[in-house]
């Protein structure tokens, strides 16, 4: 099997009656928030980190981390839900993951795209990726804004071993990874989840 596998179930083709999060998202996008609609809840990194390498140069992150708490202050992160981007086929603990993760197929439009929500403090009841036969089962069936777990630290600590709870959310197209947002820039350049900052998205959001 590879990642992303190559084989997929039949579609899901009854529609979602849970509305995206925040309302404020077009019923026509593909995905919403993977979170709970909470002022709480912040990004802590964009698609490049807030540092840059030792050759000062911006380090891409491909992701978005999202904390609940002030940003840049771990003392005051807390876990919070994490939620479905979408309807799909989920798993947990695809290869290369780091700490617990679970990892979602979707399909739009005959386009196959993949979610993926890292660091979980838990997880809900669903299939591994891999079996210890090193079989790929079928994924569970998940509906979009389904609780699919609850951020933590898991494989996330700081060089002094405090805990990193946060949500690391990644989106591939096939096996491309692609910013949810389509903005390709650091964490001050995004829009907040309640859309108060006056940033806005990109066109292919």
């Amino acid at each position: 099997d590879t990642y992303p596998p190559k084989t997929h179930p039949a579609p899901i083709t009854d529609k979602s009656d849970i509305p995206p999060t925040p309302e404020i998202y077009s019923s026509l996008r593909f995905l919403s928030y993977p979170l709970p609609n909470d002022p709480d809840i912040k990004i802590q990194q964009g698609w490049y980190y807030t540092w840059l390498d030792k050759d000062g140069k911006r380090i891409e992150h491909k992701g978005i981390d999202f904390i609940k708490g002030t940003t840049d202050e771990l003392e005051t992160w807390k876990p919070f839900d994490v939620l479905a981007a979408a309807d799909g086929w989920a798993w947990i603990n695809p290869p290369s993951h780091i700490g617990n993760a679970v990892f979602i197929e979707h399909i739009s439009n005959g386009q196959h795209i993949y979610t993926y929500y890292g660091h979980l403090e838990k997880m809900a009841d669903m299939p591994p990726y891999l079996t210890s036969e090193n079989k790929h089962p079928e994924g569970k069936p998940v509906k979009r804004g389904e609780k699919i777990g609850v951020a933590g630290a898991s494989g996330a600590i700081d060089e002094n071993g405090n805990p990193l709870i946060h949500l690391h959310f990644q989106v591939n197209i096939g096996d491309i990874p692609f910013d949810p947002y389509d903005l390709r820039r650091e964490r001050d350049e995004y829009p907040d989840p309640n859309f108060t900052n006056g940033k806005t998205l990109g066109e292919h959001a």
